[in-house]
């Protein structure tokens, strides 16, 4: 009897093992996804003598040179990956950021960017879950859509008034509707810059950083000197005199460079309350400087403000930088462009006590 129930048991697992079903496709990816969550770090090639290291969520790229142009996003390396990363820093040295690299990184938050970066491919930062972008002076061009439809985002700052922005209302957007991108935060540069001119063109909110870092125009004069040496040699016999000549040219050539920098007319006193760029003026450029580092802040990103650009920016005294500053800040200025000839001036504190 015991041998029979061990035939009849035996018989139903080899039934149960030729029927089971075949594993699928997805049930192989999702034990492939978990394996690749359980994974602690990841690293490789990105670029010619670029190379990227991923651990804790922290993507960080290092080397010299241009990342790769991807053709595709599932070329980036880290494709896999992208739903794990959290911040990104570019190290000084890359010189470019290629297309779709950190495209559907959605819990993307925190990314340095180094002043040695001259270009940012296409797409980027496509539907990441980045809030702000500060983009350096060094960056030249920035591809089209490279910020599009990243609904988390709220401020770009270019530091580049010529920085070329390819694209019309998609390239910085938090949403897409019938191929028109929308949207609702801030862009921030320079006056008369490639930013102001992209908001301006279609309705985005804009905000002064102050005024443009002034243009270094350098002229070169050179100067040739040219210095002839003559050597004579005379030859005499009892009968015959013969006078050789022979004349040889030496051109020494120096270059002298002369530089001449413009720089702003800036006052070196202390700041003065309200006064940020300690122009001697109260007006809406203080106010935006101190929007731009109140967004900074906001974003968790390092304040740029010195201590005393912070002094003179916190107007109502309470120890931070903040947007009621910069509403005061405009306010006075306001105050200050109303006044009638004659009419006595309130300090800044005297004004923002009355209000």
């Amino acid at each position: 009897m015991k041998k029979l129930f061990a035939a009849l048991v035996s018989a139903a697992m080899c039934a149960a093992v030729m029927t089971a079903a075949p594993v699928t496709a997805s049930e192989t990816a999702l034990v492939s996804g978990i394996l690749s969550e359980n994974r602690v770090g990841e690293s490789g090639s990105c670029g010619d003598n670029a190379q990227w290291n991923l651990s804790g969520g922290k993507l960080t790229i290092t080397g010299t040179g241009k990342m790769t142009a991807w053709k595709t996003s599932s070329y980036v390396p880290w494709d896999e990956f992208r739903e794990q990363i959290t911040s990104v820093e570019i190290a000084s040295g890359i010189t470019s950021i290629g297309p779709s690299a950190f495209l559907r990184c959605s819990n993307l938050h925190s990314v340095k960017i180094p002043d040695t970066v001259t270009s940012v491919g296409s797409s980027a930062f496509m539907r990441s879950g980045i809030t702000s972008l500060e983009i350096p002076a060094s960056v030249t061009i920035v591809g089209r859509d490279f910020l599009r439809e990243c609904s988390s985002l709220s401020s770009v700052t270019f530091y580049n008034a010529k920085c070329e922005i390819v694209g019309g209302n998609l390239t910085i957007s938090n949403s897409e509707s019938n191929g028109q991108g929308s949207y609702g935060g801030t862009i921030l540069g320079y006056d008369n810059s490639t930013a102001k001119k992209y908001a301006s063109d279609r309705g985005i909110n804009f905000c002064l950083i102050g005024q443009a870092p002034p243009e270094t125009t350098t002229s070169t004069t050179t100067t040739t000197t040219t210095t002839t040496t003559t050597t004579t040699t005379t030859t005499t016999t009892t009968t015959t005199t013969t006078t050789t000549t022979t004349t040889t040219s030496t051109t020494t050539t120096s270059t002298t460079s002369t530089a001449t920098t413009s720089t702003s007319n800036v006052n070196t006193e202390d700041y003065k309350l309200g006064d940020i760029n300690n122009d001697g003026r109260v007006d809406s450029v203080d106010a935006s400087m101190a929007l731009a580092e109140y967004a900074r802040l906001s974003s968790r990103q390092p304040a740029a403000f010195s201590e005393k650009e912070k002094k003179a920016a916190d107007v109502d005294k309470n120890g931070m930088v903040d947007s009621v500053d910069a509403s005061k800040i405009l306010a006075y200025y306001a105050y200050l462009s109303s006044l009638k000839d004659g009419e006595q001036v309130k300090t800044i504190s005297d004004f923002i006590s009355g209000i």
